[in-house]
């Protein structure tokens, strides 16, 4: 790596363009700088060098995504060695020159999403310290619900203790996502496909989200309540804890028990 740095510090003295986007290379590249592909290997010395002689944190790869994305993104054989540390580090590094952070992306995701869907907690608080919108939506792609926020997806997906991380950060309970609803409508969803220990955390993530002052009625654009929805289900435990907290059944107006 010392020698790559040797490199790349004598070809920027010779003025080599720290910015020059590549252009697709075996569907690999992505139109990424420099600082695109430092990031996204997890290489905190090169980034730092290339900061420090002045590349931009905030241009956009085809894909639409900064550094910071890369910085955060888990997968693929690029990832799979590169220390937990170094991608902090990388993160810090590039916030520190006022990378952008609530950027979306191709898929609809800015880097906070993907910290908190990949389960990178301590990049997540670190965002938020430095500003990262927590109650920013979902951007409309093919891969994600439209209008989601974080604590919509940690909800249907039946993570609590990514609920209760969210929540203790400042996640609004009863945001409403593209088609009205709370993340209460998803947190008792799919529950049927769920194992029993699953069912069991998807009702402790109904009783976390109702203790943080989640309204129990709330109609999405189909005129379904949390409590509807969990009857469809036949999700009887959760429906039963919704009516000890006072849930009020409204028969649907429409038609229509599919979500």
């Amino acid at each position: 790596m010392n020698g790559q740095l040797s490199v790349v510090s004598y070809l920027i003295e010779k003025g080599g363009n720290l910015n020059f986007q590549i252009t697709k290379a075996n569907n690999v590249d992505f139109g990424g700088t420099p600082l695109h592909f430092a990031a996204r290997q997890g290489q905190i010395d090169m980034c730092q060098l290339l900061v420090s002689k002045g590349a931009q944190t905030d241009i956009l790869d085809d894909r639409r995504r900064t550094p910071l994305h890369w910085a955060v993104i888990r997968g693929g054989k690029d990832y799979c060695t590169i220390k937990e540390e170094n991608k902090i580090e990388i993160v810090k590094v590039l916030l520190s020159r006022g990378v952008p952070t609530d950027v979306l992306d191709f898929c609809g995701l800015s880097p906070l999403h993907y910290a908190v869907e990949n389960n990178n907690i301590s990049i997540a608080s670190y965002l938020l310290e430095k500003g990262a919108n927590i109650n920013l939506k979902y951007g409309n792609s093919p891969f994600y619900r439209s209008g989601y926020t974080p604590l919509h997806s940690a909800a249907a997906q039946c993570q609590l203790d990514k609920c209760q991380f969210l929540l203790s950060k400042g996640a609004q309970v009863d945001a409403l996502d593209d088609k009205r609803r709370t993340p209460l409508h998803w947190a008792v969803n799919e529950t049927e496909s769920f194992t029993r220990e699953k069912q069991r955390e998807k009702l402790e993530i109904v009783k976390l989200l109702i203790s943080r002052g989640a309204t129990v009625d709330v109609l999405d654009e189909n005129d379904l309540t949390p409590l509807v929805i969990a009857v469809s289900k036949r999700n009887f435990a959760i429906a039963e804890y919704l009516l000890e907290r006072k849930a009020i059944h409204h028969p649907p107006k429409k038609d229509f028990l599919g979500f």
